[in-house]
């Protein structure tokens, strides 16, 4: 599903010029995962804290955890089948 205004911003999001497990933070998931696990749960630190930045800012509660979130990579979550045995994993990275 894509929410656009526009049709540039439609093309953009429906042709995009990479996608997501083009990223880095795809990779930092896929190896903090290990073992073949696909993830199917992903969240990125650094644009959230960017994100959070880029409108204003956030209470006091939120900058006093920023230091510990700042340490976070990525928080990851995935699975894989082995047969009739499904594995699953949730893990994190830090910077």
């Amino acid at each position: 599903m894509v929410a656009a205004y526009g049709k540039d911003a439609a093309v953009a999001a429906l042709k995009p010029a990479s996608t997501l497990a083009d990223s880095t933070a795809f990779d930092q998931a896929e190896q903090v995962l290990g073992d073949g696990m696909t993830p199917s749960f992903l969240l990125a630190m650094p644009p959230v804290l960017q994100l959070t930045d880029a409108i204003g800012g956030a209470d006091a509660d939120f900058e006093r955890a920023r230091p510990y979130l700042e340490t976070i990579a990525v928080i990851a979550a995935g699975g894989r089948f082995d047969g009739a045995d499904a594995h699953s994993r949730i893990a994190a990275a830090f910077r």
